[in-house]
């Protein structure tokens, strides 16, 4: 603290309790209660510097933006499609990544892999489950990532491999969302929504370097739609 922003208001405070002081004992007893109002309102204003010098910055409250530059940004993103073959659970992986400056605490992930109409209904989104069902919640470092997968709930059909391999009408989709508090202790939200299918997928399945569908992964494959609520 500079000195002027002590001494002053006790210098004041001092001055005005001197004045309230003389002004009663000369029967100027108004003068006196409101120089001497004065006074203590200067020694509060004492008393209000000291407490905050006393707090050191590392606990003072930050400032949004500051918030903003150093909390932890988690994505979902590097997916790879396997099992892609009709009468096997068809298995999307993907990773976690925090692009941000400090840690993501309480990290838990919500997702479906689901074939659905092609361009996908407004009605139809994620809406993720009771958050009493997480069984686990990880802490992701600036700078880490965690890899994870979701199955589909049933075997792929054989129509639902058609109508992704068609592309037209429906195609498969991989869609959810990330959950997570920053090391302000505030809670985030980052919602996706991936695709695939149409004769790119079919093409690569077809090709020598993948094996009955068991892994796919290409850039440009998987095409992002709207997941219908915004992150955070």
């Amino acid at each position: 603290m500079q000195l002027f922003e002590l001494w002053l208001p006790l210098i004041a405070a001092g001055i005005l309790i001197a004045i309230a002081i003389s002004a009663w004992f000369a029967d100027h007893k108004v003068i006196g209660v409101w120089f001497g109002f004065a006074g203590l309102v200067a020694l509060l204003l004492l008393i209000a510097l000291q407490i905050q010098e006393s707090i050191g910055p590392e606990q003072r409250s930050p400032l949004e933006s500051e918030m903003v530059a150093q909390r932890a940004y988690l994505s979902a993103e590097q997916y790879t499609l396997e099992n892609f073959v009709v009468g096997r659970t068809t298995r999307l992986r993907y990773v976690s990544v925090n692009t941000g400056k400090t840690p993501a605490y309480n990290a838990r992930f919500f997702a479906t892999v689901k074939v659905f109409p092609f361009p996908l209904p407004k009605d139809m989104g994620f809406t993720p489950p009771d958050e009493k069902t997480t069984r686990s919640k990880i802490t992701i470092h600036a700078g880490a990532s965690q890899p994870g997968h979701k199955d589909m709930d049933a075997p792929l059909t054989a129509d639902e491999f058609a109508a992704v391999i068609d592309g037209s009408k429906s195609r498969l989709y991989f869609m959810g969302v990330v959950r997570y508090d920053d090391v302000f202790k505030k809670p985030h939200e980052t919602w996706f929504c991936v695709s695939v299918g149409g004769p790119s997928l079919d093409a690569i399945l077809k090709s020598e370097s993948v094996r009955a569908g068991i892994a796919v992964q290409t850039t440009g494959l998987f095409s992002f739609c709207d997941p219908g609520k915004p992150s955070t």
